[in-house]
């Protein structure tokens, strides 16, 4: 890696999984650009090249979402990076139980395990266009993982309809999540 990221790189080395950084509590502006991209996959690449999985789990503690910009932050700096969909991939389901009583488990590419539930919500993207709906988990703070495509399959086996047989989702923790209109996939 270049310089670039070198000073965040030393601020966050105080910081480990036990002892993650106070991202709530750090409000810098916005220092610049950083040519650092999470592709649709979530690798992520810095000015070029793919980022070695040790450090992206120290910049991902640093990932911060402020509406549509993703910023990699710290006390005094906070360096804009480039999402092109989510800027986690969920690469693992897990399922216990059946039906209204099943909880739905997601684990991410670099680890992070989620329960859909009320404070893990999933949503559906739709597309008129032709492309394949796209499924999101929400794993902290705003941020995403977008499940895979196996992942998708998996979770559609489980898409039961509402009462009303309008809308599908799926049951995770005595909870249903309608993640669209029936006549949307069929």
């Amino acid at each position: 890696m270049s310089a670039a990221p070198q000073p965040l790189l030393a601020e966050l080395t105080p910081y480990t999984d036990n002892n993650p950084p106070p991202l709530k509590d750090w409000h810098p502006q916005p220092s610049r650009d950083i040519d650092m991209v999470i592709d649709r996959t979530g690798c992520w690449f810095y000015e070029g090249s793919e980022v070695p999985q040790g450090l992206v789990q120290q910049l991902a503690a640093v990932l911060r979402n402020e509406g549509t910009t993703y910023y990699l932050v710290s006390p005094v700096e906070k360096y804009r990076i480039t999402v092109e969909e989510a800027p986690f991939s969920a690469v693992r389901m897990d399922v216990t139980g059946e039906g209204q009583d099943q909880s739905l488990h997601f684990t991410t590419s670099l680890g992070d395990r989620v329960t859909l539930d009320a404070s893990h919500p999933l949503r559906l993207a739709v597309y008129t266009d032709g492309r394949q709906p796209s499924p999101y988990i929400l794993v902290r703070d705003g941020l995403e993982a977008l499940l895979t495509e196996q992942l998708y399959f998996q979770l559609a086996d489980l898409f039961v309809s509402d009462t009303s047989f309008t809308m599908l989702g799926v049951w995770s923790e005595g909870r249903f999540s309608s993640l669209c209109k029936a006549s949307a996939v069929f």
